[in-house]
């Protein structure tokens, strides 16, 4: 019985494989034949086939709101202010300034500062009251710093001191700072907050909230704690009023009204050289890396890029945390949305190679997809810091060496493979 399946089996077999051998020799159909004949060329380009084409810095002007983070203080050419508006709950009208036993603006210091922080690390600023429309659209680095067109003459107080950092980077543990802040403010604030904002609405009104203004002699600027993604409460007012309960007798009530918006302002002192490639948050200092690959045929594919950046520690800085290693680049499909700081609509990351100063960016198949897709096949990559948050709330600056580096070691490097299919053999 074993016997003859296994003779069953192999007639089987045979019968399979002549089959399959019969029907290979058929001539294949005449759309089979033009795959067959055509070929797939597999073709490598670099920098030096002229495909980068140079790089060129600007700066993003519109400042953020609600990032997380506020900025404050004077160093390395920049000033940096901040603005806090609070909501005031309305129903809060009856208190008067003698029912106030005291008020604090308390901020939250973060980790990150910029500058001398291991010398002198001294902060200074005043604390003006905004008495004039703001937004974070419209206005300007120069209507902060060079007029006192927004707020009061006079500041409310001041505040100086040092801010104490723990070596172990805890960032949430730092000491908060209280600010005494006049009662008459407070007061004030409760009878106007139940106006809501619009442009009808008398700027005298509204309560425009407090400026955070750097003082000459300032050698840091510290990164304090506001509403964000990362943080659901940053500065806050603290007002401690009495109220007189149905027993008669009084008590101390104490209300915390959080920092409803929060933007911050770099003012730079610098003018910054377009020929280099630079990326910087806050100030928000963008580069744009040039190509042109019109050399590449239409309908090809792009399997493969490389570009490497080296890093000059010379012009670069950065704050008192470890050095950032991973940075952006990519593509804004509408350049507006650049500046309306919406994010990219195609990136890749670029990490840096350890124990080097050059930063790899792999994975920009879809970008240089997108640049073929043009008219021309010309077009920029955008590099930035990484991610929306830390170019707002972070000052650390990186600069590359660009295409007239000395060493051509230094300079930009891209690799790039791609194939396309060749003209049907005739």
């Amino acid at each position: 019985m074993k016997n003859n399946i296994t003779r069953i089996f192999t007639l089987l077999s045979i019968f399979f494989i002549v089959l399959l051998l019969t029907a290979c020799n058929e001539d294949p159909t005449s759309l089979g034949m033009t795959f067959l004949t055509d070929t797939v060329t597999i073709t490598s380009v670099s920098g030096e086939n002229g495909i980068y084409t140079g790089n060129n810095s600007y700066i993003i002007p519109n400042p953020v709101n609600n990032t997380g983070a506020i900025l404050v203080g004077e160093a390395l050419n920049m000033r940096a202010a901040s603005f806090l508006r609070f909501d005031f709950p309305p129903d809060l009208g009856w208190i008067k300034e003698e029912d106030i036993v005291s008020a604090q603006l308390i901020i939250y210091p973060l980790h990150y500062a910029l500058g001398d922080t291991l010398s002198s690390n001294f902060l200074s600023f005043d604390i003006k009251k905004i008495t004039k429309r703001w937004t974070f659209e419209e206005t300007t680095v120069a209507d902060v710093f060079e007029s006192d067109k927004l707020y009061e003459p006079e500041p409310l107080t001041s505040w100086s001191g040092n801010i104490v950092y723990k070596s172990d980077e805890t960032r949430d543990t730092l000491d908060s700072i209280a600010i005494d802040i006049p009662k008459s403010l407070c007061v004030d604030w409760f009878q106007k907050r139940n106006t809501t904002p619009t442009e009808e609405t008398p700027d005298d009104q509204i309560t425009w909230g407090l400026a955070l203004l750097p003082k000459a002699g300032c050698t840091v600027i510290n990164q304090f704690r506001s509403a964000g993604d990362k943080y659901k409460e940053g500065s806050l007012m603290q007002v401690v009023y009495k109220k007189t309960l149905e027993n008669g007798q009084d008590t101390n009530i104490t209300l915390n009204v959080f920092a409803g918006v929060s933007t911050k302002f770099i003012d730079i002192n610098e003018k910054i050289d377009k020929n280099k490639i630079i990326t910087q948050g806050a100030v928000k200092i963008h580069s744009k890396l040039n190509f042109d690959i019109s050399q590449i045929p239409d309908l090809a594919a792009v399997h493969f890029t490389e570009i490497t950046l080296t890093l000059d520690k010379s012009q670069s800085y950065f704050g008192n945390e470890l050095q950032d290693s991973v940075l952006m680049m990519g593509v804004y499909a509408d350049p507006e949305k650049e500046y309306k700081n919406t994010g990219m609509d195609l990136f890749c990351y670029g990490r840096r190679l350890q124990g080097t100063d050059k930063f790899i960016f792999r994975s920009a198949e879809p970008m240089f997809m997108y640049l073929l897709g043009l008219e021309d096949k010309k077009g920029s990559l955008v590099l930035m810091q990484n991610g929306n948050i830390k170019d707002a709330n972070s000052l650390n600056r990186f600069v590359f060496y660009n295409s007239e580096a000395e060493d051509e070691n230094l300079r930009p490097k891209i690799k790039l493979i791609y194939s396309y299919l060749a003209p049907s053999a005739k």
